[in-house]
Parts: C-alpha cells; structure tokens; sequence
C-alpha cells in the first residue's frame, strides 16, 4: 500500500529537486515497479507522481525547495497480503535511488520519503495512497550548461504495519526492493542549463550601528552590486552623520559627540543563496568635529580630521534568521563587529578608545531597491 505510494514520492522528490522557481509548469509521469513483498512475492507498482518544474534554469540560480505528491496503486493482491496479518495502517519510509546527468555531471541520490501512517480500506480490492514530501535544493554551475537529464531508478521501502490497536502485526517491520519493469533507470524529466544569471542592482541604504553597544550612529546611503549566480560583488557609501553617546557620570550628565564616515578600504562581496543574502566589507571609520560635552556645552574638542580607526575592520551582515532577501524587492540585514582602537583623535583618543573601540557593535541595515 504504502509502498507503491512511496515510489512516486520519492522519485517526483528527485525531479523537484532540479526545479527552478522560475517558470515552472505542471509535470506528471507514471513509472512501473516489480517489488517483492514478504508473503505474496513479486507484485507491481504503478506510481503517478506530479509536481512543477521549469523547463531551463540558469547557471547559479538555485532550484529552490518543492512541494511533490504522488500516488500509489496498490493491488489487490498486496491488499490481501496486508489484511492477512491484521494491517489497519501502514506507514515507513522509502528510500529511492535517482541520478541526475549532463555536462560535467553525474550525481547519484537517495531521496528519503517518510510515509505517514494511513489507514487500510475495509473492502479487498486495489487502492490508492497518497503522500508528498519537500526537496532539497541544487545549483549548476557553467560546467554544466546544456541538456541536464533526472533519471529515477530503484526503490527500497522499510515499512511498518500496525494493527488496530498500533501493535506490529506478524511481520513486523520490513524491507521491499523495488525494480524498474525496464530494468533501468527511467528519464523523468530534462532540464536546460544556461548562461550565468548576471545582472546589476542599486539598493538605497538606510539603517544605523550602535557601536561597542552604546553609541548610536545612523546610516544612510547607496549599494550597487553585480549579481553573477550566486555571486554577489559591488560597492558601498555611506554618507557622514552624527555619532552620539550619552556618559553617565556621577550627578553630571556628559555626551560625547562626533561626525562619522565609514571609509571602505575593499569592495563589497558575497553571496545570495535561497533568499538568503551575506555581504561583507573591510572598512575604517573616520571621526571629526569630535566634542565632549557637559549638559550640552562643549567642554573638549578636536576639530581635525586624522582621527581613524587604526587598522580596517571585518564587516559582515547577513539576512536574518526567518527573512527573506530578493534583488527585486531588497531586504534587511545585520551583523555583529569589533572596532579597532583609533588613532591621531588628539586629546580626545583616549576617550574614544574607551568609549568606541571594542567588541560588542552591531548593525542593522535596510537595503531598498531604486
């Protein structure tokens, strides 16, 4: 029963997993089986499977994850064989054994499809049982450009019937191997691999960084990147703003003020996988009109504009957990940093290292697509 059920799932699990997300249309295809089951031996499978699948997809666009349903007719005869030992349900999971081919490509796969408990008919005859499952995700690279063929070959089912009061029946738990009527592995479905998945992006930048997690520092500017599959290359600049801190103090109330720049000192790079995008940048921060004051009058000042941090710093923001980042509508990301100590701040180095450098910044940056 479930076992016929099982096939379909896992070898649609197989076709979804080369899907895109791009253009998908319906596919549909039913694949034969000979299995041996304890007690009745050799019987067939017919399983129909259904799912969407694009017809090409781009050299680093990921396939994304799908859902697969299939279905199983299950003979009378395993019916029979089932009810034999005080089957009411049925459930496992089967494991089914698929390849996908082309240029510079040959991966075998295992697919596991857990299989549901589900309940047995009451009247002998063949049935249907139904099941779905998610796939994973695949990404080509150039290697592989041109005709990428999913072949699905043999299933092995580990399967569990439990009777009318969930106990094992007489046979326990058990395995069927399951063979193509062919004897090979069937194509299931080919998809074109193209050119790479270029293209240009600018994003307005809006957000702010809290620096060794007290002073607030607004920012505000642009990112452009160059999207190559994966791959995620560009620049950044951000427009100098008012960095602020309040200091407590005993009875008095001290603030320490500056303008800030982030100066990059590399180009942007990474990576958009899944909806998931991670940037990072090496980077120094400039302060100038530096004034420490108490209860709003200027007490300390540095008006230069040497004041930088001493070595660049390792930025690196990533789309948090549970969003999701797309080139088309932008996103959010942040990330957690350490400011090196800075340097030429006058008088006021001092200060600034105590208050500024460190451990313990974060930031959180809304990338809005213009």
């Amino acid at each position: 029963m479930s076992l016929e059920h099982v096939g379909p799932v896992a070898t649609t699990a197989l076709l979804m997993l080369l899907s895109a997300s791009s253009a998908a249309a319906p596919v549909s295809a039913t694949l034969d089986y000979t299995c041996v089951f304890p007690l009745i031996e050799e019987q067939p499978l017919s399983v129909d499977i259904t799912s969407e699948m694009p017809g090409s997809l781009a050299v680093g666009q990921p396939s994304g994850s799908f859902q697969i349903n299939g279905t199983a007719t299950v003979s009378a005869e395993s019916w029979n064989g089932l009810d034999f030992v005080g089957s009411d349900t049925l459930s496992g999971q089967v494991d089914a054994h698929a390849s996908v081919t082309g240029n510079g490509l040959s991966l075998p796969l295992v697919i596991p499809m857990e299989i549901a408990a589900q309940p047995m008919p009451d009247e002998q005859g063949a049935f249907s049982i139904v099941a779905s499952g998610v796939t994973p995700s695949l990404t080509f690279t150039s290697d592989n450009q041109g005709a990428v063929e999913i072949r699905v070959g043999n299933l092995v089912l580990n399967l569990t019937p439990r009777d009318d009061n969930d106990n094992p029946t007489g046979l326990g738990d058990f395995q069927s191997d399951c063979v193509p009527v062919t004897g090979e592995e069937a194509l299931l479905h080919t998809i074109t691999v193209s050119g790479d998945d270029a293209g240009s992006a600018t994003f307005g930048v809006t957000g702010d960084a809290v620096l060794k997690g007290k002073a607030n520092w607004p920012l505000v500017g642009e990112l452009t990147v160059e999207t190559s599959g994966s791959s995620v290359s560009g620049s950044m600049g951000l427009e100098t703003s008012a960095l602020s801190l309040d200091i407590p103090g005993l009875f008095k109330t001290f603030s320490l003020d500056a303008q800030a720049t982030l100066e990059p000192v590399s180009s942007v790079s990474g990576e958009l996988i899944d909806g998931e995008l991670v940037l990072s940048l090496q980077a120094r921060i400039r302060l100038a009109d530096i004034r420490l004051k108490l209860f709003g009058v200027p007490i300390a000042i540095y008006n230069g504009e040497q004041c930088v941090s001493s070595q660049a710093m390792s930025l690196s923001a990533v789309t948090p957990p549970g969003q999701h980042f797309d080139v088309t509508t932008g996103g959010q990301v942040t990330g957690e940093y350490s400011v090196p100590a800075f340097e030429n701040c006058g008088v006021m180095t001092g200060l600034v290292n105590r208050y500024l450098a460190g451990a313990g910044s974060s930031l959180s940056l809304q990338l809005a697509p213009l």
